[in-house]
């Protein structure tokens, strides 16, 4: 049995993936919407989807982080303008440190997973069952 997807659903992955609903993906692919569904409830699919989703995101933290310098630049203009009004500085500095904390969490986040994929599942297991 073949456990790789067919070109098609990685389409509808991608169509997914930019926002396009389950009927618009049908019609775009020329399929039913059933058979759709049947592919989206395979685990194959679901893997390659949060895959995709992951991906995207990664690439969206990416972006985020190449503006972070000028993002700061722009936040120390702010700052050092006597005109800019507090509130201004105010939500200018706190967007930056909430943008720096959610790349902190998230690389932690793939820290941990990193980890966690290399404790055998046995050991896991172990702990969970210490921990109850």
């Amino acid at each position: 049995m073949n456990t790789e997807l067919t070109a098609n659903q990685y389409s509808a992955i991608a169509l997914l993936m930019s926002g396009k609903n389950r009927v618009e993906v049908s019609e775009i692919l020329k399929i039913n919407v059933s058979a759709l569904n049947q592919w989206i409830a395979t685990p194959k699919f679901k893997q390659k989807q949060r895959e995709a989703a992951i991906s995207v995101y990664e690439e969206s933290l990416a972006n985020v982080a190449n503006l972070t310098s000028k993002a700061v630049l722009g936040l120390e203009k702010i700052l050092d303008d006597d005109e800019e009004p507090t509130r201004t500085k105010i939500t200018a500095i706190t967007l930056i440190l909430n943008h720096a904390e959610k790349l902190k969490s998230y690389e932690l986040e793939r820290r941990l997973e990193r980890v966690e994929n290399i404790l055998s599942p046995s050991y896991l297991e172990i702990t969970a069952s210490v921990e109850s």
